[in-house]
């Protein structure tokens, strides 16, 4: 009798799945609910509960990694780890050519043999463990590569988003970005075909990546800026959250798989946090791995027709690069009226990478709504109706909300004098910056050799903290003996009219100066909220500017 009661007392082990961890660990956090109730709820005992929210970063670690949702205990470090390392960076940085099950085993076998593992038989339950660990589609159809070519790609962009509304019909690429020089000091771009590292190191020092990412609907995602230090002198005091960009980091300042995956899971997680399900048209790149996640679903463009069908592609990044130049442009010519003697290149210079960033959060806040909506039709995407969204005027003529209103001071003349081309054509100089390695690695190396490269890619990421050379600073003490020069000057120009006898603000040019002043000290002191709003205030006073010189120019003719 007490055997009987014992065994109708005695409780089955459960072990929950991460999906089922992750929402316990929900629940507990929300509160009003105790572990003793969510227990019950789920089926197992109460330490079961206590001991999930003691790991919940474990978990949560798991689940941001993409990890199965069913999967029920941490996946075992491998004995053969080294040879998982080498074939999780073969998959990422060889995806864009799908890479099948067959095609994996005999690389894993390859390092296997040269790495001296012995037994190793790269298995089909190897592999199937390789693709669980990491959540990765190996030999399966990738949704818009199959059979699809130019000619019928517009039927079957109709098939693909069938039944998804315009907000969850995605579009993201990275684009090139000489954010401080000009088409005279700019080192030469590399010949099609040499992407050698020496050219890239020397670009990556003047060059940003920038990711952009946009739905049908118009709507914009924060921009990815992808820089050569992870922490340019600029930055000292000022904490990456408070950047009104998101900011990341390698050597060559462009996009790495591992970057993408990183920026993919965080949108990833956004979309889920929102219940919604969605379409990433994206290209080829080498970056841009073979990969599934929950709630967001790639969708590749053919390939040799992401020039013509991707949306951002059609006017989005013109518009956002033009942008950005007019900031730039704007900026040397507000030096020139301080420093009469220091060449436009020069004080091109002056800018870092942290005024870059603000400049690209303004140049892409600028970019209109309606001018996504029609790239969006322009490469073939068929309009949904969406609540609360009407659907875009069809244009008369050329597109209206694609032409640039520039600012009419000296820009032509100087867009001329610094890159030697037209205001419109900015968009251009930069085009054929390379944004990833477009060459890759070289996969026929020993694998001794390449799990090297890899270490030492890692370290190089932790080294590289404060890597950028400080132009500004040398700008600034070359720019010494000008400022020197031009004192007499400013001090028999200076206006001492009454009202501004005891004001240090003797005209709107030195307002805008003291701007830059009051900007650098926000980022001195970490006052990231503080500088973001000089910020705001500092894209009003140009606009200023730039119509009061507008006007003065008219006057003058």
């Amino acid at each position: 009798m007490a055997s009987e009661s014992c065994a109708r007392s005695k409780v089955v082990k459960k072990t929950l799945t991460l999906g089922q961890k992750i929402e316990v660990i929900r629940r507990y956090e929300k509160g009003g609910t105790g572990a003793r109730a969510i227990a019950l709820d789920f089926g197992v005992g109460k330490t079961q509960i206590q001991n999930i929210v003691k790991r919940k970063r474990e978990y949560l670690e798991d689940y941001e990694k993409n990890a199965p949702i069913n999967k029920k205990r941490n996946t075992r470090l491998s004995a053969n780890e080294d040879i998982n390392k080498l074939c999780w960076h073969y998959f990422c940085e060889t995806s864009a050519r799908p890479v099948t099950g067959p095609m994996l085993q005999q690389q894993a076998l390859k390092f296997a043999e040269q790495l001296g593992v012995v037994g190793f038989k790269a298995s089909n339950g190897w592999l199937e463990s390789f693709k669980n660990r990491h959540n990765i589609a190996i030999g399966a159809k990738v949704t818009g590569v199959t059979g699809a070519v130019a000619k019928d790609w517009p039927d079957r962009i109709s098939e693909i988003t069938a039944g998804y509304s315009a907000e969850d019909i995605y579009n993201m690429d990275e684009s090139g970005l000489f954010f401080r020089t000009t088409s005279n000091q700019t080192p030469v771009l590399p010949v099609k075909g040499d992407h050698s590292y020496f050219s890239r190191e020397k670009q990556a020092q003047d060059s940003l990546t920038i990711l952009l990412c946009v739905n049908m609907a118009g709507e914009k995602e924060r921009p990815l800026v992808i820089g050569q230090a992870a922490r340019p002198p600029c930055f000292k005091n000022v904490q990456l959250s408070s950047l009104p960009v998101n900011y990341a980091h390698n050597k060559m300042a462009w996009m790495t798989s591992e970057l993408f995956l990183d920026w993919l899971r965080t949108f990833d997680r956004k979309m889920g946090s929102q219940d919604r399900k969605v379409l990433l048209f994206l290209d080829h790149a080498p970056s841009h791995p073979h990969v599934r996640y929950r709630n967001v679903e790639l969708v590749f463009f053919p390939p040799s027709t992401t020039a013509r069908y991707q949306p951002l592609g059609q006017g989005v990044i013109h518009s956002f690069k033009l942008n950005y130049r007019k900031r730039q442009l704007r900026r040397v010519l507000q030096g020139r009226q301080k420093h009469r003697e220091a060449s436009g290149e020069q004080l091109a210079r002056e800018v870092s990478v942290l005024e870059a960033v603000q400049w690209v959060s303004s140049a892409w806040q600028e970019v209109p709504q309606r001018t996504i909506q029609t790239c969006f039709r322009k490469a073939g995407f068929v309009w949904r109706m969406s609540a609360g969204i009407a659907e875009p005027e069809e244009e008369t003529g050329e597109a209206e909300d694609l032409t640039y209103n520039r600012d009419p001071a000296g820009t032509d003349q100087l867009t001329q004098e610094l890159f030697g081309c037209k205001f419109d054509e900015l968009s251009l100089i930069d085009r054929d910056l390379p944004t990833c390695d477009l060459e890759g690695r070289d996969w026929d190396e020993d694998a001794t050799i390449l799990l090297d490269e890899l270490q030492e890619e890692t370290r190089e990421g932790s080294d590289n903290d404060n890597y950028e050379e400080d132009t500004t600073d040398n700008i600034n003490r070359e720019e010494s003996s000008v400022v020197d020069k031009d004192k007499a000057t400013s001090n028999t120009e200076a206006r001492d009219a009454e009202p501004h006898k005891d004001n240090p603000i003797k005209d709107l040019n030195t307002l805008v100066e003291l701007m830059k002043h009051i900007k650098h000290f926000c980022a001195e002191e970490g006052l990231g909220d503080l500088l973001n709003s000089f910020h705001q205030a500092d894209e009003m006073l140009n606009s200023v500017w730039s119509e009061r010189q507008g006007a003065a120019n008219i006057d003058q003719n």
